[in-house]
């Protein structure tokens, strides 16, 4: 980067700074993979341009650290990227995952979280006021937003370890996205970020986030995605006795109250943009973003968002 462009940068995130105006991100929303490739064929030059910063940065292979504007926080913080979690390589290079591992040293949140309280709070408008569910508990985010919302619900999945809608001695809430224990029409607003493709039963996950928000309330939703494909990459499954069978290599992500990981049933693609639409939901799209100033690298970030009939 020249010289006189980095410091025009660093000089306009300072200003920000003392403002306290966050810097502005810019939102594409998507409805279908038709209108995905209508995009990409679109903004081929602007992508081709974060690809080539992005490698750029990358370039030393070792952990290095960027500028940017850090939304949960307020403040201008130098974030952290390492290369834990890399699946890509370019010229036998590894790429970050950018996805999780542009992490705050304030707040030790990555790109996907802290991504994720901002659209809450500018795009769907959430209030402190209202009843919000998210579908974790012992995590950064889960802290951070019990902070910022007066009526946050918070669970883990435990298994039998107790039974569902009870705490365990740690205080953590037992629950399963497919038979929640909460009354219907709750909840102003549910975020559940990268649980779906642990379910094997993601239809009856769907109806039940579906049953527990209030008529127009909003689901923001993320998931592992194949932004390519419109069928989903299903890896397991349970056959009629309860056994998994695995039609893939195994794989399993990280998971805050186990170490061994948890299995993933699916990979999505543009179908399930289509489940929720049949489930009932409305206003159902994909979000688009990215920014250097606020750390949301990867190209193009995702993020689903809809709202419950009225």
């Amino acid at each position: 980067m020249p010289y006189a462009w980095r410091a025009i940068r660093f000089l306009s995130l300072g200003h920000l700074r003392q403002q306290n105006r966050t810097p502005d991100l810019q939102i594409k929303r998507i409805a279908n993979l038709a209108e995905y490739r209508a995009h990409i064929d679109q903004s081929i030059s602007v992508h081709q341009s974060r690809w080539l910063k992005e490698l750029r940065l990358a370039a030393s292979e070792k952990e290095f650290h960027t500028k940017g504007f850090c939304y949960p926080c307020n403040k201008e913080v130098e974030f952290s990227t390492d290369f834990l979690y890399s699946h890509t390589t370019v010229n036998n290079k590894p790429v970050p995952n950018w996805r999780e591992r542009v992490l705050c040293p304030q707040c030790n949140m990555n790109n996907r979280t802290r991504a994720s309280i901002q659209l809450l709070e500018k795009t769907i408008n959430a209030r402190r006021d209202m009843q919000i569910y998210i579908a974790e508990q012992v995590t950064p985010l889960y802290q951070t937003l019990k902070n910022r919302f007066a009526h946050l619900t918070g669970s883990e999945y435990l298994g039998n370890e107790i039974s569902f809608g009870l705490t365990n001695k740690n205080g953590i809430r037992n629950e399963s996205i497919t038979k929640l224990t909460f009354a219907d029409n709750v909840f102003d607003v549910i975020l559940n970020f990268d649980v779906l493709e642990h379910v094997p039963d993601v239809d009856s996950a769907l109806k039940e986030i579906y049953r527990v928000l209030k008529p127009r309330g909003n689901l923001l939703l993320s998931v592992p995605f194949l932004s390519n494909d419109y069928e989903n990459q299903v890896r397991a499954q349970l056959d009629n006795n309860g056994d998994i069978v695995h039609l893939l290599t195994p794989q399993y992500h990280g998971d805050p109250t186990t170490a061994e990981g948890c299995l993933c049933f699916q990979d999505f693609g543009w179908s399930l943009l289509d489940q929720m639409r049949l489930t009932g939901f409305t206003d159902v799209n994909m979000l688009l973003y990215w920014s250097d100033a606020l750390g949301y690298y990867g190209v193009e970030q995702m993020m689903i968002t809809a709202k419950k009939a009225s």
